[in-house]
């Protein structure tokens, strides 16, 4: 069974080693239970920064984990994180249920996570057709089928519906974010860019890719801030940036207003 865990190609070396290394530990240890391992996000999109970017996993579980799985879980959590928390501390990692995605997709899907190092039983992933609509397009099999083929198509009704939960969501967040460090201020900037991008272009993409685009299409002052953005998430070192804290309120109006208008309209086709 190990030896069918694929490698991902064109990754950081010990990001390689880690990530076989978890699909090995997870069928080891929830043998009957998994359907297939996925990555999602900026390594499927080819836009991972080895020192900034999330490693996104989804593992498709045939059944509910048990209070006795989570509890293996979090052992196996604790075994990572005294070996490889490097990697794990940036590990966004949800075991799904294959009932709630091969038929019909939801914005609000349950699941098990690891994130931030820790094991969070019972929560909820917020716009998740965009999550399962980038797996199902171009997300990298560690283990078991292509998602494409037991994954139905996300609509884009669905998938906009997503895109506004997930920018309410940040929203919600802004105001305490905004005062916590300046790399919390060039993320939110990241973010809305990332929604911009996807209701200015049609498509979704990584962060690289969204604020990059934000940088060369958006008005003054908005493309500076996002290059602002681009600049701090990489060296956030430093106090908080005025440039970003006075415009990050004026980038949330703007992207009210797109939402506002028929710009919406024009969503992801995926």
């Amino acid at each position: 069974m190990d030896d069918a865990i694929l490698t991902p190609p064109n990754i950081p070396e010990s990001l390689g080693v880690y990530l076989k290394l978890i699909g090995k530990t997870l069928l080891h240890t929830f043998p009957t239970k998994i359907y297939d391992i996925y990555i999602y996000g900026s390594l499927s999109y080819g836009d991972f920064d080895e020192v900034t970017s999330d490693v996104d996993i989804i593992v498709v579980i045939k059944e509910s984990f048990t209070r006795e799985d989570v509890n293996y879980l979090e052992e196996l959590v604790e075994q990572y994180r005294l070996l490889h928390n490097d990697w794990l501390k940036r590990t966004e990692l949800d075991f799904i249920e294959i009932s709630k995605i091969n038929q019909e997709i939801n914005n609000t899907v349950e699941t098990v996570r690891v994130s931030d190092s820790t094991v969070k039983h019972k929560t909820k992933i917020h716009g998740a057709s965009i999550d399962l609509a980038n797996l199902s397009e171009c997300g990298i099999v560690l283990f078991g089928p292509h998602p494409a083929t037991f994954m139905p198509k996300v609509s884009q009704e669905l998938l906009t519906q997503a895109l506004k939960e997930k920018f309410l969501d940040l929203k919600r967040n802004i105001p305490t974010w905004m005062t916590l460090n300046l790399w919390n201020q060039a993320f939110i900037v990241v973010q809305l860019c990332r929604v911009i991008y996807t209701l200015k272009t049609n498509k979704y993409g990584s962060k690289k890719t969204a604020t990059k685009w934000c940088t060369e299409n958006l008005p003054e002052p908005f493309n500076e801030v996002a290059l602002e953005a681009d600049n701090r998430i990489k060296n956030f070192n430093g106090p908080l940036s005025k440039t970003l804290e006075t415009n990050i309120p004026r980038l949330v109006a703007y992207i009210d207003k797109m939402f506002e208008t028929s710009e919406v309209n024009t969503t992801a086709d995926n």
